[in-house]
């Protein structure tokens, strides 16, 4: 505020004085604080001195009263001008002879007194800011850019003219969007009957949804606590904001909790405790493994090492399932999962398991969530959603009377809150708390006096406001040890908490009793240590906020300190909180270290999600780190795992960057192994997705170092690369030229070693071998080739060999000539696909089903499947595959007769001859011939055969031979017979399987009987 000089200047050093005495006044008896007063301009602040969620609607009334009064004072001689805003500020209180002296630093302050030295005229000005945090209190207009010309035309100000005594308290919040909350008897009679029928033996599944601070929690848990339940097996559990990215986090915490381990347990206490419920539960021995995988216990079974992620994942749920379904045996069961719209990925397959097999078990699966959250249980005939509606008035009227009681007093004041709150319930708790706490409410619950006038009582805004401002008004200690709390987290364990908290262990409790009884703080757990929780994860967050950052890193260096000291014995339980904990405090390397744990433990799972997220916050946290050897080994590292996340993801694009760094860093640190496994990657990652130039280019860069250097290994590994991007463009004779040499190396020496890649390199050296061979016909080599690919695929036994393997075989069964056997292979590997880690290969081997049902004439099956292929390979980003299947399918169309099939084999040829993929052109022109009159089809199918002899793809040389003879026999043109005679000894030499029908060829031509009429 700034008082404007009068045309006499002793006057106003003579008026000055009492004015300024006077406008101290008014701010102090309206909540505000004087920070400075100089040369006529007086700077204050509020909620400081007394915390309010209505900070900047008392700034109003106090700008209003201090113009009022100068005015009075002066008798219109001097006038007022001022500039209002709202915001965070750093407060800062200097001690001096004199006393203490309040300093604000931030941009509410600067704006306001920008704002004030750029109106033209004496009025008070307001920013946006602070207009919408006065809400419909005051009234405003807006200002011209004339009024402030200083300030840019953008900038909204707004005039204060005045109180707004016209509105209720109901239209100056109307549009807050605020929400209630329903009874609870008829739901908890609904809980009670479903109870008695998973206690008949009759599994259920209820579904409580509401917003936040609708009451869900309450709702469940005072269902759990009732006689009829509390008797028998309770098991509780939640997600949390950060548990969506800890892999299996969820069903850990309902395994641990069955089986009574604590986080604290050491790991001799934990496998005793687990044994303990093992035999109790007399489970199957096959499930101990998974189980004990779950619960980060050691895992000793051979077999479950060579497991991959997907596939542990999968037996965790089956174990999981069985684990319940035995508890249920003993007692009913009766399961909570709080806030489910938190929980992760792989949790939630977990219970979508259970759902499977729960409906004839004593299980009750009692789920809270939010309406966003999307499940598919509605199918389900023992699923029921419960959604908790608004209060009516009457049972707000209930709810209020056990909240306050029935004073007389209190009648004004229960209208307020009911219009204010319209019926949410953690809204209505936080505004009763908050009036006890300012004094005008005295009493306790259910018997409160009104002591203060309504008209006199401001009521918050929003319900997070008025949580920061109860928090402001704690005392020092206990407002500090609920902010320490709120960098622990959710869960609070008090041994944790003493460990962070300055107080004496006596002060600490006497803090936490009253944080107990004000119910900011719940005890959870008293056994064997005391845990604590936050009412709601509102009160989580603003009291987090509340902490200035440097205090929040401080506090996570203390935390993350304390945990390697408490859970020394148990850290493998508490890997992600600690790398949550070091990232925040930015103590890089341990948060590095931590996050590449997390990272492989979500990979463990088949997690990709969240091992990306942790792989890029590792990547943020080497990054920090000082520049040398050890960090940018880290920094290659931690990128070349990112490739089979992100791949597993389909998410090829955002993989390829991270590799081109790591390329870069490996060769400024110049370390020889390091650039052979990026440049590796590089090769698979670009041939994976159908990038020939760009797959072949680092595997040849490789081979040309490691045989400068003599790597045999890398020079084996790079012709492996390069044979798996050569076969994109079918040039056959130069993968055998680079395989050939290596057989001895891959299939013996390195039989079942993986160096890093996901399958065994004997597997896909056969496999690429076997491929060449049936593209040039060699069908008698590629069946030499699978079988012993399938040896190695039995001896390793992990599912993407066994994927890998079957896709293999189909490719040189489609390019010999199908057999129905080969289809139901197919298909059973290709559903294996999805659930597996094989999930890259899923696309692969629907292309390859879909062609063999196609050749075998399965011209519906065939278009199913093969659009999926397309959709899984459009997902996945494998371009080559994508390209396949489109080519196939187009010729599906064709022999259908759909409207568009012309169109699509046009664009199917395009995208193949852009893709470089002759398998797929050839098979494109055969279709298109096929649609085609006799003598026009010959050129298309003359076209076939040319490419086919060009790249040496003999199989589809002799199928479109005979597609050319046919047509040529039809179209009456003499060079018919050399085309099918051509044909006959190709199929003859290659000993090809297909029926043949339809067709006319001279005796002694072709020696099988049994070629297809192809397209």
């Amino acid at each position: 505020m700034h008082l404007l000089e009068t045309e006499d200047p002793e006057v106003a050093i003579r008026e000055f004085q009492p004015l300024e005495d006077r406008l101290i006044q008014v701010v102090e008896s309206h909540g505000g604080t004087i920070t400075s007063s100089a040369d006529g301009t007086i700077t204050a602040a509020f909620g400081l001195a007394r915390a309010t969620e209505d900070h900047a609607y008392l700034a109003c009334r106090a700008a209003l009263a201090a113009k009022l009064a100068v005015e009075e004072l002066s008798h219109g001689g001097t006038r007022l001008r001022a500039g209002i805003d709202t915001g965070e500020v750093i407060v800062r209180q200097q001690w001096t002879s004199e006393g203490s002296k309040v300093e604000l630093a931030g941009a509410a302050p600067r704006a306001a007194n920008r704002l004030m030295r750029a109106l033209h005229r004496a009025t008070i000005a307001a920013t946006a800011r602070a207009r919408a945090a006065a809400g419909g209190y005051v009234q405003m207009h807006r200002l011209a850019h004339s009024e402030h010309p200083q300030l840019g035309r953008d900038e909204r100000i707004y005039e204060l003219l005045g109180e707004n005594h016209a509105l209720s308290r109901w239209h100056l919040r109307a549009n807050r969007g605020l929400t209630g909350l329903v009874a609870r008897e008829l739901e908890l009679k609904m809980l009670l009957a479903t109870w008695r029928r998973v206690r008949e033996g009759h599994g259920q599944i209820i579904g409580i949804v509401a917003d936040p601070g609708m009451g869900k929690s309450r709702l469940a848990h005072e269902f759990l606590s009732l006689d009829e339940v509390a008797g028998f097996t309770v098991l509780e559990c939640g997600g949390l904001e950060f548990d969506s990215s800890v892999a299996l986090g969820t069903v850990k915490k309902l395994l641990l909790s069955a089986c009574g381990i604590r986080g604290e347990d050491g790991l001799a206490d934990a496998q005793r405790l687990f044994a303990l419920k093992q035999a109790e539960l007399d489970l199957d021995p096959r499930h101990a493994a998974p189980l004990s995988f779950l619960a980060d216990l050691p895992v000793n079974d051979s077999a479950w090492l060579h497991l991959d992620a997907r596939e542990r994942t999968s037996r965790v749920s089956e174990a999981m399932s069985a684990f319940l379904v035995a508890l249920s045996r003993a007692s009913p069961v009766a399961m909570l999962i709080e806030d489910l719209h938190w929980i992760d990925a792989e949790s939630e397959a977990v219970v979508n398991r259970l759902v499977e097999v729960m409906g004839a078990n004593r299980i009750m699966l009692l789920a809270t969530y939010r309406p966003q959250y999307r499940h598919e249980w509605n199918r389900r005939g023992y699923f029921q959603q419960m959604r908790l509606e608004r209060f009516a008035r009457d049972e707000m009227d209930q709810f209020l009377t056990e909240l306050l009681g029935s004073d007389p007093s209190l009648g004004e004041l229960r209208k307020t809150l009911a219009e204010r709150a319209e019926g949410t319930p953690l809204f209505l708790e936080e505004m009763v708390r908050g009036l006890v706490a300012d004094g005008a409410l005295v009493g306790h619950s259910g018997r409160y006096e009104l002591k203060t006038p309504v008209d006199s009582i401001t009521i918050p805004s929003t319900v997070q406001s008025l949580i920061a401002a109860r928090i402001q008004q704690l005392g020092d200690s206990e407002r500090q040890v609920l902010q320490v709390a709120s960098v622990i987290g959710k869960n609070v364990p008090y041994p944790l908490l003493s460990a962070l908290s300055p107080l004496p262990d006596a002060e600490l409790e006497s803090c936490l009793a009253k944080l107990q009884s004000l119910e900011f703080l719940f005890e959870v757990q008293s056994y064997p240590n005391v845990e604590y929780t936050f009412k709601h994860a509102l009160t989580l967050k603003v009291a987090y906020e509340s902490l200035l950052a440097e205090d929040r890193k401080r506090l996570h260096r203390g935390a993350l300190l304390a945990m390697d000291t408490l859970y020394a014995g148990s850290l493998n339980h508490h890997v992600e909180e600690m790398a949550e904990h070091a990232l925040r405090a930015e103590a890089w390397e341990p948060a590095a270290d931590y996050l590449l744990q997390a990272a492989g433990r979500a990979e463990e799972r088949s997690a990709y999600s969240a091992a990306v997220q942790f792989l890029e916050r590792a990547r943020k946290a080497v990054a920090a780190l000082p520049r040398n050897p050890k960090t940018l080994a880290q920094a290659i590292a931690l990128r070349v795992r990112m490739r089979p996340a992100y791949g597993a993801l389909g998410a090829y694009r955002k993989a390829l960057p991270q590799l081109l760094e790591a390329r870069e860093l490996a060769m400024e640190l110049g370390d020889p192994q390091l650039i052979s496994e990026v440049l590796l990657h590089l090769s698979y990652l670009n041939s994976s997705h159908g990038r020939y130039e760009e797959a072949l280019e680092p595997a040849d860069t490789l081979k040309r170092g490691a045989t400068a250097n003599g790597v045999q290994r890398c020079i084996s590994e790079s012709d492996l690369a390069a044979s798996q991007a050569l076969l994109i463009r079918s040039e056959a004779r130069q993968v055998l030229e680079r395989l050939v040499p290596h057989e001895e190396r891959f299939t013996k020496a390195w039989r079942l070693e993986r160096f890093g890649q996901l399958g065994a390199r004997a597997v896909w050296y056969l496999g690429h071998r076997a491929q060449a061979e049936a593209r040039l016909g060699r069908f008698d080599d590629a069946e030499r080739s699978l079988a012993e690919l399938q040896k190695v695929a039995a001896e390793v036994a992990r599912p993407i060999d066994s994927c890998a393997a079957a896709y293999f075989t189909g490719v040189v069964g489609v390019l010999r000539g199908p057999e129905p056997e080969l289809v139901e292979a197919l298909q059973l590997w290709s559903s294996e696909a999805a659930t597996s880690a094989s999930i890259l290969l899923r696309p692969w081997l629907l292309t390859m089903l879909g062609h063999a049902e196609f050749l075998l004439g399965r011209n519906y099956d065939a278009g199913a499947t093969l659009e999926m292929a397309v959709t899984e390979a459009e997902r996945l980003d494998l371009a080559q595959f994508e390209c396949h299947a489109r080519a196939v399918l187009a010729c599906v169309r064709a022999r259908l007769c759909e409207p568009e099939a012309a169109a699509n084999l046009g664009h199917a040829l395009e995208l193949a001859r852009g893709r470089g993929d002759p398998w797929s052109e050839i098979i494109v022109l055969r279709g298109i011939a096929e649609l085609k009159p006799p003598r026009s089809a010959i050129s298309w199918l003359e076209q076939a055969c040319n490419l086919a002899r060009r790249v040496e793809l003999r199989p589809e040389l002799a199928r479109s031979l005979l597609a050319l003879g046919l047509a040529k026999r039809r179209g009456k043109i003499a060079s018919a017979d050399a085309a099918l005679a051509e044909a006959g000894r190709l199929y003859s030499e290659m000993q090809m399987r297909e029926d043949f029908s339809d067709t006319e060829v001279p005796a002694g031509k072709i020696a099988h009987d049994r070629i297809a009429a192809t397209v």
